[in-house]
């Protein structure tokens, strides 16, 4: 618990961060809509869509691999409510 005390106290006093960049993000995908709408240009993506995906798999992969160990350990040590 001490260890994320800073974390704590450090979100708590620039919370209000999140604010402006949830606000400029949420501009962002506007303007990128109405730009993408106004020019007739497509993009061929098909590649790193796939590349994208294939390496959120292997992430996903690999955090079901550290985590489900844990998880059984967990289960079988401590019980249901403490996982």
């Amino acid at each position: 618990r001490q260890k994320y005390r800073a974390v704590e106290q450090w979100m708590e006093q620039w919370w209000w961060l999140s604010i402006p960049y949830a606000s400029v993000y949420i501009i962002a995908i506007f303007l990128g809509q109405a730009w993408m709408r106004s020019t007739n240009r497509k993009y061929e993506l098909r590649v790193w869509l796939v590349l994208w995906n294939a390496s959120l798999t292997a992430f996903s992969f690999w955090g079901a691999c550290r985590a489900v160990p844990e998880l059984i350990h967990s289960i079988d040590h401590y019980g249901f409510v403490y996982s």
